[in-house]
Formats: C-alpha cells, structure tokens, sequence
C-alpha cells in the first residue's frame, strides 16, 4: 500500500487528482486499513477517472484488483442524479458511509470506542445475568441478589472489584480529548484541530448536530476537561495518573 499511497500524493500534487476541501489540512488522499482502503476526492469527473487510473495501474503492478461488487463510492453534497454519473465512471455502486464511522481510525481501537447508555444497558444486564446463573442457556427472571452498583464496588468494600461501563466509558472519553489536545503525531486529532476546532479551540466550540455522535460525546465533557494553566500551551485532565491506570 505505500506505493499506492506515493501514487495518489504525487498525482495529487500535480494537480491530477484534486481533494475535498476537508482533505486539504492535513492533507489526506487516503486512509488504508487491514483488508480495506478509503480513497478521497473532489466530486469532478476527472478527479474520479484519475482514481480510477491509478488503482488499476496498481493492480496490474502487483495484482492487487479492484473488486467492483465489493467496492461502493460515497458521496456528500451531492444530487442523486450527478452522483449515478460520478460512480459510473468508477464503476462502483453508491453507498452510505454510517454517521461517523471515518470520523475516527482511533475509535477503531477498543481503548478508545464509545458505547451508547442503551448499549451500556444491555451489557450490563447480560453481565447481571450470567453472575446470577441462567436456566437451560437463556438469561433468567430471577432478580439480582445484590445490586450491581455493589457488585461493581472494591473487593475491600464488600464488590467483585468489577469496574462500571459507564466509568470505563467516561474515562476513554477523557482520554480521547487529552489525545486531541495533547498528540502531534496523530491525523485525526491534528484533523479535528484544524477542520473543528479552528481558532476556537477544544472549550470554545459550541456542540452542533452537524458533529458526529463520537465528536458530540467528546464535546459535552467540555466542562469537566479543565486547564491547569493559562498558558495554552499547557493543560491537564483531572487525574491524568488515574486515567493512565484504567486505560
């Protein structure tokens, strides 16, 4: 894939293949995982031929095809009508990228994935379950012997030392936002930070629904993600040393 990359930035420089205007700081023309690669461009047809061309030069270099009835095309701002045209030249049906989903390659990790209350909800009952015993492989109706907000207490405090989702959830949480504000070496926070945060900064900006639910959940806390200085250059979390030992 580090070919592939070199391809797509050099065509990008010579002006062959031109970004969206959210890829264009940081540059990205690409995010590549495992198994999968995400491809991005302006929404013109010679930027999509040129897309086109360069994955089939490389799969003719190293055998490595494109597979059209496992490949989709993901379009934004577009009408439907423009949008049959541009997949058209790529040969790949129209897809619907979830809400998100690319917001993050961080959220991929499971250290730093958000769960939904619902989510949380459900676990938690299926854990209360399990403890509890089941009859015959399904989850039974027999209430808890004891609560789980006891059951999730220290074991020198009478628990299981079990640690609560929602604890879990809160401190990744807090994690995420130190990564945003802290790390250098990081595409997406150093994307947040020039295509969200903007002059603003992380406190000053105000929640829209236009954010993707991971980016709203990190901007809620905004109150409980203090600065220990006032210099900007310099700011804390709570207790990082804590927030260390339940990562």
């Amino acid at each position: 894939m580090d070919i592939l990359s070199r391809m797509l930035d050099k065509a990008t420089a010579m002006g062959r293949l031109k970004l969206h205007h959210k890829c264009l700081g940081p540059k990205i023309t690409h995010l590549a995982f495992a198994n999968d690669i995400l491809v991005f461009s302006k929404t013109d047809p010679d930027s999509l031929r040129e897309v086109k061309r360069l994955l089939e030069e490389f799969g003719n270099m190293f055998g490595l095809h494109v597979n059209n009835d496992k490949s989709e095309v993901f379009f934004s701002g577009t009408v439907d009508a423009e949008a049959s045209v541009m997949a058209a030249i790529l040969g790949h049906i129209i897809g619907n990228l979830p809400r998100g989903a690319a917001q993050s390659s961080e959220a991929l990790q499971g250290t730093v994935f958000l769960l939904s209350k619902c989510i949380i909800k459900e676990i938690n009952g299926l854990c209360t379950s399990f403890l509890w015993g089941r009859k015959g492989g399904e989850i039974g109706r027999t209430a808890p012997r004891v609560a789980w907000n006891q059951v999730c207490r220290l074991m020198s405090e009478g628990g299981l030392g079990l640690r609560k989702l929602l604890d879990i959830n809160m401190v990744q949480r807090l994690k995420l936002s130190w990564h945003v504000l802290t790390k250098t070496d990081s595409l997406w926070a150093d994307w947040l930070r020039k295509n969200v945060w903007k002059q603003k900064g992380y406190w000053e900006v105000v929640i829209s629904s236009r954010h993707s639910w991971n980016l709203r959940k990190l901007m809620v806390i905004q109150g409980q993600v203090c600065c220990r200085s006032r210099d900007a250059a310099r700011f804390g979390l709570l207790s990082m040393r804590a927030i260390r030992q339940w990562a």
